[in-house]
């Protein structure tokens, strides 16, 4: 097998090699690293290496991918470009881009070469000068799931950024049109585990992680809801599987159960992670302190609340134009 060296520079040290492998082979999916560093297909300085090593500047990597082009590590674009790729929300130089991700776009490419959030901002930036950071988006949601996405551009954010997305430091608003009529309130506390082979999430109360959603119905009519969540914690699938979990499915969301009689299918979850509003931030990341984004509801979610739920669903919110 032909391996490629590539040598571990200064803004890489410290991190656990597969997050360094993320960045350096670009699409290559997480999935074929673990499997090529159980296979020994990756060494470290010659050597076998495990997932949770963390390397060091100086240290070489051989690894059965291309590592990227022997080029000025600047950016291979400007940022203005972003806005002509993606419909922006929020930009702040050389730190972070928030985005309004449509649905049916990967967020990471599950193979190598696929569209997805992740290549294009490479294809569009590059690495970052020094540190060999590519543009890296620091959460997920689903391929069908709109709405914000926040990009890290820089170490430092995606430090920060990392950290309050997986705990509670930052408060995520989701809007969804749900089958029933749930009551006007609640708190779902039920336990999910996922089945990574059929990439299905279920309530487990034995051996789940705790999974924690707060929702309250904003307007109903007939059999069709729409419903603003909040997460808690931020597990896969939470929102889908809890809302399914209590009766009230995700419309068009088949692996959950979103199917309605007498109303039709739409070709996805309607579902819009619609604002993140942030905590007071330090140094450059200030200018998110106390802010919230919000992402315009996208036309296929208006359009169907407007034939069967309301004209009116979404006055008051924001909402794509085109």
């Amino acid at each position: 097998m032909q391996r490629y060296a590539w040598t571990v520079p200064q803004g890489q040290s410290g991190r656990r090699i597969t997050k360094v492998l993320q960045d350096v082979t670009g699409d290559v999916p997480y999935s074929a690293i673990m499997r090529a560093l159980r296979k020994k297909q990756v060494l470290l300085d010659g050597k076998r290496v495990a997932p949770s090593v963390r390397v060091q500047a100086g240290q070489e990597i051989r690894m059965p991918w291309e590592p990227p082009l022997e080029r000025p590590r600047g950016r291979g674009g400007s940022e203005a470009e972003l806005f002509s790729r993606f419909d922006v929300v929020f930009l702040l130089p050389s730190h972070l881009c928030v985005i309004n991700k449509p649905p049916g776009l990967l967020v990471q490419p599950s193979k190598k070469g696929e569209d997805s959030v992740v290549n294009r901002f490479r294809s569009i930036l590059g690495a970052a000068e020094a540190s060999g950071l590519y543009p890296a988006p620091v959460h997920r949601l689903d391929r069908n799931t709109s709405g914000i996405v926040v990009v890290a551009l820089s170490r430092a954010a995606q430090h920060v950024l990392h950290g309050l997305l997986s705990g509670r430091g930052v408060e995520k608003r989701y809007l969804a049109l749900v089958a029933g009529v749930p009551p006007a309130a609640g708190e779902i506390d039920r336990p999910l585990r996922k089945d990574r082979r059929a990439n299905q999430v279920y309530v487990d109360t034995e051996g789940g992680q705790r999974a924690v959603t707060r929702y309250g119905r904003i307007r109903a009519s007939g059999s069709l809801s729409l419903v603003e969540a909040i997460l808690e914690t931020g597990r896969s699938h939470q929102i889908r599987c809890h809302m399914a979990s209590l009766g009230f499915p995700i419309v068009g969301d088949r692996k959950y159960g979103g199917t309605m009689e007498g109303l039709p299918s739409p070709r996805r979850p309607l579902l819009h992670a619609c604002s993140m509003t942030f905590p007071e931030l330090p140094g450059p990341l200030s200018e998110l302190s106390g802010k919230t984004l919000t992402a315009p509801i996208p036309l296929d979610m208006q359009q169907y609340a407007a034939r069967h739920l309301a004209k009116d669903t979404f006055v008051g919110y924001n909402v794509a134009t085109d």
